[in-house]
């Protein structure tokens, strides 16, 4: 493996050349292919602002942090699922209610556990349809 800058002792010493492309990893015959290959795939991208008129899609496949995401996704769920009945507990109790304020705050709480329990399960969706789909590719390729 050599690394260097010199483009000259690169063509003179190297018989393969591992190429990084935007794309993949190639292997080339010289470095003059790899710069050629870089520049192709420059000139085929869209300009900037044909990618800001595009709408986004999604990554099929899950980063890193996505599937460490995935991957404790369910016991965040239960933990927030948990939290939301300990809630719930506390607002069935007719006593919770007695002080105007305590009352608002409990409501607020509770809505606040409802909406993280419902965002968790819009993530896991997601992350989940993202895994499916990078699996069917795979398995299709």
């Amino acid at each position: 493996v050599l690394i260097t800058h010199d483009r000259f002792m690169l063509e003179e010493v190297c018989t393969h050349f591992l190429g990084f492309t935007n794309k993949n990893v190639m292997e080339f015959a010289s470095y003059t292919q790899w710069n050629e290959q870089c520049l192709q795939e420059h000139l085929t991208q869209p300009s900037t602002q044909e990618r800001k008129e595009k709408p986004k899609t999604s990554a099929t496949k899950l980063t890193y942090n996505d599937q460490r995401e995935y991957n404790k996704m369910e016991s965040k769920i239960e933990k927030a699922e948990a939290q939301l009945a300990l809630i719930e507990e506390e607002v069935a109790d007719p006593n919770a209610h007695i002080d105007p304020e305590k009352s608002r705050a409990l409501s607020a709480k509770h809505a606040e556990a409802k909406k993280e329990v419902e965002r968790l399960y819009a993530r896991w969706e997601e992350l989940d349809a993202l895994k499916r789909e990078f699996d069917r590719q795979k398995g299709s390729v």
